[in-house]
């Protein structure tokens, strides 16, 4: 799956950071995702991809065990603080000043999930939303190799 990227070239590999990938899975409001997210809004959530937004980002969580879809009363969250994280999940820093598309910010997947078309269906979702959803240069060896960029040395 071929993203852009903003500048046209890989600028830098990082090292994916388990203490800061968390937050991504978290459940909207626990105590592991409102430091990073504050208040989200429940956006959609269809096959098994949560969907939240804040002011700046756009968050897709997939397998994340504790929402409730209640008819007439939409998503609920139960008892956040003690819900399982996902299995995966991607951030999208919404366009700003200066940004005219929006940026795959982080993208994670549990390690014992990996290599199931879960990280490929959470791109695909966000691109539903967003057509133009480009990369920032800054990818993991994994990242770059989903998509579809080859590590230089």
């Amino acid at each position: 799956m071929h993203l852009p990227i903003v500048g046209k070239r890989i600028h830098s590999f990082v090292t994916a950071d388990p203490a800061r990938l968390y937050p991504l899975l978290a459940a909207p409001g626990s105590s592991a995702a409102k430091p990073w997210y504050g208040e989200e809004r429940l956006i959609a959530w269809e096959d098994d991809i949560l969907v939240l937004e804040n002011e700046g980002f756009r968050r897709y969580v997939f397998g994340l065990a504790c929402v409730l879809q209640t008819p007439g009363c939409g998503l609920q969250v139960l008892d956040p603080e003690h819900a399982a994280f996902g299995l995966a999940g991607l951030d999208v820093r919404l366009p700003c000043k200066g940004q005219r598309s929006p940026l795959v910010e982080r993208i994670y997947v549990m390690p014992e999930r990996r290599r199931q078309g879960i990280a490929s269906a959470l791109i695909l979702r966000a691109r539903r939303d967003f057509p133009n959803l480009a990369l920032d240069g800054k990818l993991t060896p994994e990242g770059a190799a989903l998509f579809g960029y080859a590590l230089k040395h």
